[in-house]
């Protein structure tokens, strides 16, 4: 659990204290570093969001006295020496880094109840499957500025390499395909009415690729099929190393494969 981690590294951080007290020095700064993590703004916020989750942070901190209160997390917390504790947090945030191989995920969602309104709020976000956790956010002004927020947030990003990043339709271009290898990342990239030239060649080299059955080894399939939603969903995964033959090949840094998808009879190509 990466979140138990986190009080091996805040015990770097020297106590300013100097009489016993009732109340650990990782438990405050602790509480107050995910507090403001999760938006807390003030003490009396981290006090309330220790009390909401007091139950999940006993099970990685000590809390012998329960949760301080706002006037101890202000008094610790403008004591602690501001170098130690960036110091603990960059260590903090290099070890979390190391856990983060795995699939990416970046998506731009319009934030809860704002789509209602004139002037909607709309981020673009970097996920961590493996984690559950947002790598990195970018505000947009507008859904249509999302093409343009991808490429600022994955400048933003620092990955292990051997992540695979996902992005929706949207957001395949090969400039973004050439930020994501800089990353020593991979991509996977669904191609969709806005590359029609790529389409098409996807799709005519699928489509004769299965005509050719077993002749054409190089195509590799698998299916699975799987109750959902209340009905029976199958899902046709169709891969080859062969991409030679693409015209676009140059334009897309570092491809090596293509991918088609077929889902409940809709037909969908990645890079």
């Amino acid at each position: 659990m990466i979140t138990a981690n986190i009080v091996t590294y805040l015990e770097m951080i020297p106590d300013p204290r100097t009489v016993r007290c009732i109340h650990w020095m990782t438990d405050i700064v602790a509480i107050a570093l995910l507090a403001k993590i999760c938006g807390a703004d003030g003490w009396e916020d981290m006090h309330e969001f220790g009390c909401s989750r007091r139950e999940w942070l006993s099970t990685f901190l000590e809390l012998p006295s329960g949760i301080p209160s706002p006037d101890t997390f202000r008094r610790v917390m403008s004591s602690v020496d501001p170098s130690a504790f960036l110091e603990a947090f960059l260590e903090w945030m290099q070890a979390v880094q190391a856990k983060m191989p795995g699939l990416i995920n970046i998506d731009g969602k319009s934030i809860c109840s704002a789509a209602k309104s004139d002037n909607p709020i709309h981020i673009v976000s970097a996920w961590c499957e493996t984690n559950h956790m947002i790598l990195g956010q970018i505000r947009n002004e507008c859904k249509s500025n999302e093409i343009a927020a991808i490429p600022e947030l994955l400048k933003q990003l620092i990955l292990p390499a051997g992540c695979v990043i996902t992005i929706d339709a949207a957001g395949t271009h090969k400039e973004n395909a050439q930020l994501i290898r800089e990353l020593a990342a991979d991509y996977v990239l669904p191609v969709k009415g806005n590359q029609p030239k790529l389409r098409d060649e996807l799709k005519n080299f699928f489509d004769q690729a299965h005509d050719c059955g077993c002749d054409y080894a190089p195509l590799q399939g698998h299916t699975t099929e799987e109750k959902g939603h209340g009905r029976m969903e199958l899902r046709q995964v169709y891969v080859t190393g062969d991409v030679e033959w693409l015209p676009q090949r140059a334009d897309w840094k570092d491809l090596q494969s293509l991918i088609k998808l077929v889902s409940v009879g809709k037909a969908t190509t990645f890079l």
